[in-house]
């Protein structure tokens, strides 16, 4: 059981900015492997759906690339690209 002083140790403000900074960061980067889990699952499952229907290596390369393209050119449409 907490007494009031572990209380109010855990309620010190320095403590609360470093458990909510660690959150955060941990938030991050569980969001950040998730977002990079789901592109490569949503990839792979274009790439099986195009092999079913008959298409070439080459038309499967061709499509996954234009993807990356349009993701490239909307990025440097809203300033967050490369220069």
């Amino acid at each position: 059981m907490l007494l009031a002083t572990d209380l109010d140790k855990l309620l010190n403000p320095a403590v609360l900015i470093f458990v909510v900074g660690g959150l955060i960061a941990i938030v991050a980067i569980v969001a950040y492997y998730l977002h990079d889990y789901a592109k490569d699952r949503g990839q792979k499952e274009l790439k099986q759906i195009m092999l079913k229907q008959g298409k070439s290596v080459e038309e499967i390369e061709r499509v996954l690339q234009a993807g990356k393209e349009t993701s490239t050119d909307e990025k440097e449409a809203d300033g967050k690209g490369t220069t």
